[in-house]
């Protein structure tokens, strides 16, 4: 019921799960963190073709 305090706390979370998520990356792939770009063009290159790729024409 009171929004305000509730949109606080998201954003709280929000910044604290962005925290983890930066904090986790660069744990696990620092060198991502050093090439950020090349990490972004490697996850939006793989998901583009792969659409395509599926047998939807097959199907019709």
């Amino acid at each position: 019921r009171k929004w305000d305090a509730s949109e606080a706390s998201l954003a709280e979370r929000v910044a604290v799960l962005e925290k983890r998520l930066s904090d986790f990356a660069a744990l696990d792939s620092p060198r991502r963190s050093q090439t950020p770009e090349r990490s972004q063009v490697r996850e939006e290159a793989p998901p583009q073709p792969a659409i395509p790729e599926k047998p939807a024409e097959r199907t019709e």
